[in-house]
């Protein structure tokens, strides 16, 4: 069994479970997450204000104003992967 860890995000206005998972993670299909993560059925029907939970298991990277985005490994495995094809093109 994993140890979860979860932190608060306020709903605001016009936010969706899509929006919010946009915004955390730059991944539309991780709305999922936080649907399973507060029990919600309908991502849609989120209230302005509204605390939910969000799971965190990506790499944490602060930005301004204190606010948090993260990245998904995955990305910096992909970025990864093309900076190496990139030098190995440079080194022909």
């Amino acid at each position: 069994m994993s140890n979860v860890t979860y932190e608060t995000y306020t709903v605001k206005e016009g936010d969706t479970l899509a929006k919010i998972a946009v915004f955390l993670w730059g991944d539309i299909f991780r709305w999922r997450k936080l649907a399973e993560a507060n029990a919600i059925s309908d991502p849609f029907t989120l209230k302005v204000g509204q605390k939910i939970l969000v799971p965190v298991n990506t790499i944490p990277i602060k930005i301004k104003d204190g606010v948090r985005m993260n990245i998904s490994p995955l990305i910096i495995i992909l970025v990864g992967i093309v900076i190496y094809v990139m030098l190995r093109k440079s080194k022909r």
